[in-house]
């Protein structure tokens, strides 16, 4: 099951309106999880 915000800030990263740091952050903060993450910039999370 994706996270609430999952499709959000795939749908705006993948547009251009969000950079990778954005998303990066959501990631560290627990917005998104670190699987979708991956899925939606296409390499794996770093801290």
């Amino acid at each position: 099951m994706k996270s609430q915000f999952f499709d959000f800030y795939n749908t705006f990263y993948k547009m251009g309106y969000l950079t990778k740091d954005i998303v990066h952050e959501a990631a560290e903060w627990g917005v998104i999880t670190l699987e979708e993450y991956k899925e939606i910039t296409g390499e794996e999370f770093t801290a």
